[in-house]
């Protein structure tokens, strides 16, 4: 009598469990703010500032983009040089 009891017990708690984890998975999410997104730098992030730097393709494509861009603003009449 007791074991059915205990047993009981534990599978009404594990109702409530289930049904308390599929009302908190229901909720919406906050909506983060720009120093909450900047504060959860991940690796990744920093292995693309690393190759943003130390790539050889990159710091190509960064001087040319450099370049066009010099030569555009001569064209207008900025007179901006690197």
């Amino acid at each position: 009598m007791n074991t059915l009891k205990t047993t009981r017990n534990i599978i009404i708690l594990a109702i409530l469990a289930f049904i308390g984890t599929i009302i908190l998975l229901s909720l919406p999410r906050k909506e983060l703010t720009a120093q909450e997104q900047v504060s959860q730098l991940k690796l990744r992030d920093f292995y693309l500032v690393y190759q943003y730097y130390f790539d050889p393709d990159l710091i190509k494509l960064r001087k040319e983009i450099e370049y066009n861009e010099m030569v555009r603003n001569q064209e207008v009449g900025q007179d901006k040089r690197l």
